[in-house]
């Protein structure tokens, strides 16, 4: 099985952005919204630079963790419907 990317569109600053996310990096992506804050978002390209813990003041979920190790293929799976 190919990992499908995922493709997002946003506006901002009257300007258009398209970004383009393999598998993996779109799951994190997604587990990192529930833990921002109402005025925060994630980085789109995930390079904020910032550590987790020193963000949140305590570890990542298990589940969250595991996403920095999981293969594009692997992530890919966990896209699909159950």
């Amino acid at each position: 099985m190919r990992p499908t990317p995922s493709t997002t569109s946003a506006r901002f600053d009257h300007a258009w952005t398209t970004i383009v996310r393999c598998a993996r990096c779109q799951l994190l992506h997604e587990q990192l919204r529930d833990f921002m804050g109402y005025d925060e978002w994630p980085d789109e390209y995930l390079n904020r630079g910032h550590e987790f813990t020193k963000l949140h003041g305590k570890d990542p979920p298990d589940d969250l963790a595991a996403l920095a190790f999981e293969t594009s293929e692997s992530a890919q799976r966990l896209l699909l419907p159950k």
